[in-house]
């Protein structure tokens, strides 16, 4: 039962939410891009704070690029074509 809502979701809604994936994804990473940007510079300088604080700011910055890669890889997901050999 579960199942055929899954794959009738999949029918309904695959092709719009891979571009929303793809969409999200890309915009994810190129924010990703220039927040990174915006650590270089910051002011105090990284370096000079504390362990925890640089710690939040790097963790959050790679949440950024993890969450956009999950949305890259769930747009670009490889779709089964019928005919194979079975």
């Amino acid at each position: 039962r579960v199942k055929a809502g899954i794959s009738r979701a999949i029918r309904l809604f695959g092709g719009k939410m891979r571009k929303l994936h793809l969409a999200v994804g890309v915009s994810a990473v190129v924010t990703f891009l220039i927040t990174g940007q915006f650590m270089r510079p910051h002011t105090p300088p990284m370096a000079a704070m504390s362990d925890a604080v640089r710690l939040m700011f790097r963790s959050r910055h790679l949440y950024i690029l993890a969450g956009g890669l999950v949305n890259l890889v769930l747009g670009v997901y490889l779709q089964r074509q019928g005919g194979g050999a079975e």
